[in-house]
């Protein structure tokens, strides 16, 4: 359930009481995409149709950007996920293809927010996705909220405390509050690569 980027707020003015909100909230922004790009913990599932011409799906998930696919069913198919780079390598001209020339066996991404599937195909499309907030976010998901405040907050709270305002300005710690993030962003990213589970650590998927 989506969450107001205000209301972490309360986990970064304390390290600034003077900042003001507006300035604070890209700050929060800023270290929620980073930690998400990091940790890969906001994941989630979503069918989409995917129509002509293009055979492109649109996300509906409010203020989220992918970061990966981690699988994805075209009517029942798995496709593969792949790089714009990879196909331009070992598909020549994969984008000039008409619709239904060939069965789909990949997707890709060529805008934020929507994914393309290659050869072109339409139909319903199932996604397990790995997000972070967009560039404009104004909610969060629950789970950055109730888990992950406290680091992003000091994520945040680094940053602006790096500002030259005289009201807040503290350099000195602005990098232990850094350092914290770095450390509780790298411990994040090793629980989520377990698992709940504590299943041992593989690699798993492709990434866009």
């Amino acid at each position: 359930m989506p969450r107001e980027i205000d209301d972490l707020l309360p986990f970064v003015l304390p390290y600034a009481p003077k900042c003001p909100d507006l300035v604070a909230i890209p700050k929060i922004r800023d270290a929620a995409r980073r930690y998400c790009q990091t940790t890969r913990i906001w994941r989630e599932s979503e069918t989409m149709t995917v129509s002509s011409p293009e055979c492109i799906g649109i996300s509906t998930i409010p203020d989220a950007a992918l970061v990966a696919i981690e699988a994805a069913i075209l009517d029942g198919t798995t496709l593969e996920p792949k790089t714009v780079g990879w196909l331009d390598s070992e598909l020549p001209g994969w984008d000039l293809y008409e619709e239904n020339v060939a069965p789909a066996r990949y997707i890709t991404q060529l805008a934020e927010n929507t994914v393309t599937v290659v050869p072109k195909a339409t139909g319903s499309l199932t996604l397990r996705a790995i997000l972070k907030p967009s560039l404009t976010a104004y909610t969060v998901p629950d789970i950055l909220v109730e888990n992950h405040a406290v680091a992003i907050g000091k994520g945040a709270a680094a940053e602006l405390l790096m500002l030259p305002d005289p009201d807040w300005q503290n350099p000195q710690l602005a990098l232990v509050l850094r350092q914290d993030f770095e450390r509780e962003m790298s411990e994040a990213k090793s629980r989520a690569q377990r698992g709940q589970q504590q299943a041992r650590t593989r690699s798993v998927g492709r990434y866009l």
